[in-house]
């Protein structure tokens, strides 16, 4: 009998045995050990991010010592992170991406291009980051398959079933109760405890698309058809219907989002160095568990964002200086939010949809999608703030500052030490403190990547006092959420009907009567 079928029993050990698949079964069996101190899913996703990055096959397919590890693509990234997540999971999360790059819109792919939309976005964490996500990520999704959700797959698959899409979505049976008749294929014995019978559920191949609600082709009036555009209920969110072929066609055929797109500089040659008074935005979503978030999104004065310490390509991501970004562009801010939450954070899962068309409650209403935040601000700063905006062409030599092995943090407490790093590019006095806002471009490969379907490539990282006042300029939330548009023949156009999400409009009004009724303040958790 394995460690993990003997007492005390808990939740963490039995949600954590629900994660096993998503991992290789070499990794998995050093798992065994897992003895929580706090039964909660936060707890579970810390402990398999301290897993993973202790495991000598992720730290040797670093091809490096361990330290800061920049992603470049996620071909070189998901290379990385097979050395212990499993075919499955590495097969899906390929996948998304496919997906993703597809729904961004062609004209953000140009022939024989080397990198494509999810190439330039996957950069904008670091390796150690992207794991803290994704074990985040399967940690909340294993407790709520142990313990909230349907199970998706029976218990004891036959060996004709295991990994079959046959075996998807409904619980199958063998016909017997015959203990040898299950077929666990993840190397660990299986002898009646929560980890074994977990780990002998029977998993589908994952789908090669994310499901995104398409029109069907159907003429019937009384059918649940959205229109694209923007709709208010006095909430704490606009809900904004986007409807097209893919996002990019879709943001630009809505007057509403277009006009957004429209206000911000236009000029190539523009930089925020220059005196303006042009909106920023930030991009989110929703998020397993994160009420917490969402009530700070609805409160007034508001206070939604706080600063994180993830490493990127203009800060190294110390505790002591966590930051918040924004964009100029609110299709770019959009498109990070569509990737964190279809890409980084998805998790295989047989039911699963696109986050694009999530449902959701906050200020006691129900929206769908993910969150563009809009915010007032002046340029190069606004009053009693500091800024510096890097230099045109000097993006990559910043980067690499930011990646150096020799980059070490600052002394607790004091930002002056982190910014000195930067001398050879900002030329300033050692006893400079880091600013308020510091401006840069996104990469050359990135502008290159995504230069088809945005203009405006600058972007800006507000810390300290910076983030106090963008959230006191605070100017409007979005829900937005898609629904894809698909021809149906030639020369025909596209033709508007029914939505279909697993089959029928039926289950979206279902989702939403239900979130109606619950209860905003459920278990506080942020990411």
């Amino acid at each position: 009998m394995s460690q993990l079928s003997q007492p005390p029993f808990n939740q963490a050990r039995v949600a954590l045995a629900h994660a096993v698949h998503f991992f290789t079964p070499e990794f998995a069996q050093t798992l065994v050990t897992f003895a929580p101190e706090v039964d909660v899913p936060e707890h579970v996703g810390r402990y398999l991010t301290e897993k993973v990055v202790e495991y000598p096959p992720f730290i040797q397919a670093q091809g490096r010592e361990p330290g800061p590890v920049s992603v470049t693509s996620v071909d070189q990234f998901l290379g990385i992170i097979s050395s212990t997540f499993s075919s499955y999971y590495i097969d899906d999360f390929r996948n998304n991406c496919k997906n993703f790059d597809h729904l961004v819109g062609s004209g953000s792919l140009s022939s024989g291009q080397a990198f494509k939309p999810s190439d330039v976005l996957i950069r904008e964490l670091d390796l150690m980051a992207l794991t803290s996500d994704i074990c985040k990520a399967i940690a909340y999704r294993a407790w709520d398959v142990a313990f909230c959700l349907p199970k998706p797959y029976p218990v004891r698959p036959t060996p004709e079933s295991y990994g079959t899409p046959q075996s998807c979505g409904t619980p199958q049976s063998d016909g017997t109760d015959d203990p040898s008749s299950a077929s666990p294929q993840d190397g660990v014995s299986e002898d009646g405890g929560p980890f074994e019978q977990a780990v002998a559920f029977c998993l589908p191949k994952p789908c090669p698309i994310r499901p995104i609600p398409q029109f069907d082709g159907t003429d019937d009036p009384a059918s649940d058809s959205p229109q694209a555009g923007v709709s208010e209920d006095g909430g704490p969110f606009k809900q904004v219907t986007l409807v097209g072929a893919n996002l990019l066609e879709a943001w630009q055929r809505l007057q509403f989002t277009r006009q957004l797109e429209q206000a911000c500089p236009q000029s190539s040659t523009w930089t925020p160095s220059q005196p303006g008074g042009f909106f920023v935005y930030h991009g989110t979503w929703t998020g397993p568990k994160r009420t917490k978030f969402l009530h700070d999104l609805t409160h007034r004065p508001f206070i939604g964002l706080t600063g994180q310490s993830n490493p990127n390509q203009i800060t190294h991501g110390t505790h002591d200086l966590p930051v918040i970004w924004t964009a100029f562009s609110p299709f770019r801010a959009f498109l990070w939010a569509v990737f964190r939450a279809d890409v980084v954070m998805a998790v295989p899962h047989p039911t699963a949809q696109s986050e694009l068309n999530a449902t959701w409650r906050a200020g006691g209403r129900v929206y769908e999608g993910v969150i563009l935040l809009q915010f007032r601000s002046t340029q190069p700063h606004p009053s009693g703030l500091t800024s510096y905006a890097i230099p045109s062409g000097q993006e990559e030599q910043w980067a690499r500052i930011v990646n150096a092995e020799q980059y070490l943090p600052p002394i607790p407490g004091r930002t002056r030490g982190l910014w000195a790093h930067f001398a050879g590019v900002h030329g300033q006095s050692g006893e400079s403190d880091w600013p308020n806002l510091v401006h840069g471009m996104d990469l050359p490969v990135s502008r290159q990547a995504l230069g088809p379907s945005i203009r405006q490539f600058w972007r800006t990282v507000w810390s300290g006092q910076g983030i106090r006042i963008l959230n006191e300029s605070h100017h409007q939330s979005l829900a937005i959420r898609f629904f894809k548009e698909e021809d149906q023949g030639k020369g025909q156009g596209s033709r508007r009907g029914r939505v279909s999400v697993g089959g029928s409009g039926k289950l979206r009004t279902l989702i939403k009567k239900r979130l109606s009724r619950m209860d905003v303040m459920q278990p506080f958790r942020k990411i």
